[in-house]
Formats: structure tokens, sequence, C-alpha cells
């Protein structure tokens, strides 16, 4: 694997496949690689793989969610781990 090892501490690193795991792959780099790392992903991935990868993902920290809808110029609507924390409110934000 290119992507460092230690993002995917809980991941037996031997297996993981980058054709095979890119849905897991994907959104750990954007929320804890390097600047390296993601420069890799989009070579590895491309651009639009990345994006479609992205806005179908269920969960998102918000910094994540907010560079994504930046670097891909798509409303944070538009991707799914925003309606879904829409959906789910946080037990003290009544």
């Amino acid at each position: 694997m290119l992507l460092r090892k230690e993002l995917f501490w809980e991941y037996d690193v031997t297996k993981l496949d980058l054709e095979r795991d890119y849905r897991t792959i994907i959104p750990r780099v954007l929320e804890r690689g390097t600047w390296d790392d993601w420069k890799e992903s989009m070579r590895i991935y491309g651009k639009a793989k990345i994006r479609e990868v992205l806005l179908q993902t269920r969960y998102l920290n918000e910094k994540s969610l907010h560079f994504a809808a930046f670097l891909f110029d798509t409303p944070i609507e538009n991707f799914t781990c925003y309606g879904l924390k829409q959906l789910n409110r946080a037990h003290w934000n009544y």
C-alpha cells in the first residue's frame, strides 16, 4: 500500500486492497491523512472517484466535510453525511 499504514491502525494493512477497499480508504485519508497522503490518494483514485465516494460517505467530521465541499465546489447539502447529521441531533443540541 502506498499510503501510510498508521492511517489504518485498526485494519490488517496487508489485507487492505486499494481497489476493493476504496470506500474505507478515501474518507480515512481525508479525515486523518497528511497533505502528502491526500495527494497520493488523488493520484491513485482521481478527483471524480474521490468526489463520488465522499458524497456517499455516511460520516465525515465537520472540518473534512467543509473541506470536501470547498474542494469539489459542491453544496454541503449534497453530502449524505450532512443529511444524516441533520437527522441525528446531538444529545445536548436541543
